[in-house]
């Protein structure tokens, strides 16, 4: 069987996950009241963690599209990385909906964000030759 994880559908898993941050981010530092507004969600107090967040998108957006245009190979671990937090974080969002019944922005934001963890970890785990040492050590 042939490697279904070659460099391009890594390239495109990173491409869009670092889209994905990246437009995010942006919208959640300039434009954080229509975002809450068009989700329906109540304003937090202090807005530092918004802003916060939305640097760390913003970062993580920047990191998977440097690596999806220059050495993909050698910045697995964002992507791995990348993918665990997201699919972690879905998981918690999960077990709140179910235990707390939080708003159905939450759950949508969740979905998205496991989704586009599994685009970014389904390829990364399928390649045939890669190891776990790979992962963390570049070469």
């Amino acid at each position: 069987m042939e490697k279904f994880a070659d460099d391009k559908f890594i390239r495109l898993g990173f491409f869009i996950g670092g889209i994905y941050d990246v437009l995010l981010g942006l919208g959640v530092i300039l434009i954080p009241d229509l975002l809450m507004s068009l989700f329906q969600l109540s304003k937090p107090e202090p807005m530092i963690f918004v802003y916060s967040s939305g640097l760390f998108l913003l970062a993580v957006g920047y990191y998977l599209l440097y690596a999806c245009f220059h050495d993909t190979h050698n910045y697995l671990f964002i992507g791995f990385g990348s993918s665990v937090v997201r699919l972690g974080f879905g998981f918690i969002i999960l077990f709140l909906w179910l235990t707390e019944g939080i708003e159905l922005a939450y759950i949508l934001i969740a979905f998205t964000d496991t989704l586009t963890g599994l685009l970014l970890l389904l390829p990364i785990a399928l390649n045939n030759g890669l190891s776990r040492k790979e992962l963390w050590i570049k070469k």
